[in-house]
């Protein structure tokens, strides 16, 4: 008996198989930076859904949305600019949203494939990124890397030829 109990509860302490994992919205950080530019900044209004095995990978499946309206990188001008049509356009655009289409192992951790919706333009990219559990539940921190015009934000600086220009820095805290 003893050891069924003890089976039991060493099972609760275990990831389920693609567990829904919940935000806990007061650790989220997404910094992004335009290094051409020295610009840098925060977005947020993370909401996700996310389903996350880590031995499993294949089986996850991440979407996400950020609102665009919260954009603050310490110059209230440059911020109203980057809401207005001449960028993100966030009277029509409100959001930016991701949904992976695979996620896989990898040397360094684990990396995400899928769809980036940003204003009219949607792109495939990858997001490298770590999971490491905690005793409340657990962190992924990721990195994106974008060409601004491929998104559809054009004229930005350090964009020419194709190049990542624009670096997004993501730490997501969950729980069960």
């Amino acid at each position: 008996m003893k050891a069924l109990i003890a089976l039991f509860f060493t099972g609760l302490l275990t990831v389920a198989p693609s567990s829904e994992w919940k935000i806990k919205a007061d650790g989220v950080e997404i910094k992004w930076e335009v290094p051409a530019k020295k610009h840098e900044g925060t977005i947020n209004g993370l909401e996700a859904k996310i389903k996350f095995d880590p031995e499993n990978p294949g089986t996850s499946t991440f979407e996400a949305s950020v609102d665009v309206a919260s954009i603050n990188s310490n110059n209230e001008k440059r911020d109203n600019h980057l809401r207005s049509e001449d960028y993100f356009d966030v009277a029509k655009f409100p959001k930016i949203i991701f949904r992976s289409n695979k996620v896989e192992k990898t040397a360094d951790g684990f990396n995400v494939n899928g769809k980036l919706e940003v204003k009219e333009t949607t792109n495939e990219v990858n997001i490298p990124f770590t999971f490491d559990k905690t005793d409340s539940g657990g962190v992924f921190i990721g990195k994106l890397e974008l060409n601004t015009d491929a998104i559809g934000l054009e004229g930005v600086a350090g964009a020419e030829g194709g190049k990542a220009n624009c670096f997004v820095n993501i730490k997501v805290p969950v729980v069960l």
